[in-house]
């Protein structure tokens, strides 16, 4: 009997101290440094969002947020390096409609669930690419492009981030919906698929204008036009794809924070807090407003959601693209 008193009071015991730990320990977080994964290479729109960011957590966090770049597999690589982190607040990744929507509808084998091995932190920005194509290309609209591709079938090639990427779904869907006999040329980082577009060794591409600006403005391509809903101002010249005859392609790319799956729950909401401080800094609303890129701020629930609407649409698309898993 008594032996069963002492196990009582110690059984009392550990579940008081850790009631009081719990909060302490939410209360120090962050405690140290935090690695912000980006599944992309430098220079790349995810990559420049991502940085903008981390620095505006860090001011909020009071820690450092370190921007690892993992590139890879359409994002899987950086995105199964998070899911496979502990779940303690301090690895974080600026996921994408790649690495946690397509993927699952691209690839035979997703290292991950991007529903069931994430922690949704909170949404960030929306990006809409731009198609454009090497200046030797005699064509200024998008018609002019397609009736070129067909008079010349099986000759054109269009670069992507690699199979699986928001870019890669674009190209495919322009080539299946026009009916045009093109060539996917795969890039692994920002820097090679911008020589060869400057270069012209592709023909064509669709890009975030984020990271294609300075391109751009280099004069080595030509903007055709744009997948967001309405005109860029950073393009105002170029019309959307749905006026150019392509409602389908009206398509955005966007980011959002995720956490491996575990992350307690006061800690991701601290990370939603910081990141929502973050977004309403007028300084950083204009760096990324220079970007091209649209803010799409919200809660982690907002976001599960729209992970799970994001997969199921994103299934359809690459179905109307007729692209085969990998």
């Amino acid at each position: 009997m008594l032996s069963l008193l002492r196990v009582a009071v110690v059984l009392a015991g550990v579940l008081l101290w850790d009631a009081a730990f719990t909060p302490a320990c939410a209360q120090t977080y962050p405690a140290r440094p935090l690695r912000l994964i980006v599944p992309f290479g430098a220079g790349t729109a995810t990559d420049l969002v991502a940085r903008h960011v981390g620095f505006g957590l860090a001011n909020e966090l009071g820690q450092p947020v370190a921007v690892e770049n993992r590139p890879g597999g359409g994002g899987m690589i950086g995105a199964e390096a998070v899911a496979k982190s502990a779940p303690d607040g301090y690895t974080i990744i600026m996921g994408t409609s790649a690495s946690h929507a397509t993927s699952v509808s691209l690839f035979k084998k997703v290292p991950f669930d991007p529903i069931a091995d994430f922690a949704p932190i909170a949404r960030i920005s929306i990006f809409p690419a731009v198609l454009v194509v090497h200046e030797s290309i005699p064509a200024g609209t998008v018609a002019e492009l397609i009736a070129y591709a067909k008079a010349r079938p099986g000759q054109l090639n269009y670069a992507t981030s690699g199979p699986g990427s928001q870019n890669h779904l674009q190209a495919a869907m322009l080539a299946v919906t026009a009916g045009l006999q093109v060539t996917h040329v795969p890039f692994k980082d920002a820097g090679q698929i911008f020589g060869a577009i400057g270069r012209g060794e592709v023909a064509f591409m669709f890009y975030p204008f984020s990271a294609l600006g300075p391109v751009i403005q280099g004069g080595k391509v030509k903007v055709l036009a744009s997948t967001g809903e309405k005109r860029s101002p950073l393009t105002p010249n170029a019309p959307t794809m749905m006026e150019a005859g392509f409602p389908e392609l009206t398509l955005s790319g966007w980011n959002a924070l995720y956490a491996p799956a575990g992350t307690p729950a006061d800690i991701i909401n601290r990370l939603n807090a910081a990141t929502g401080r973050a977004l309403e800094n007028a300084e950083m609303r204009a760096k990324l407003g220079a970007l091209g890129v649209d803010l799409a701020f919200g809660s982690p629930q907002e976001l599960a959601a729209f992970t799970r609407a994001e997969i199921e649409r994103y299934r359809k698309l690459v179905a109307l693209a007729q692209l085969k898993p990998e």
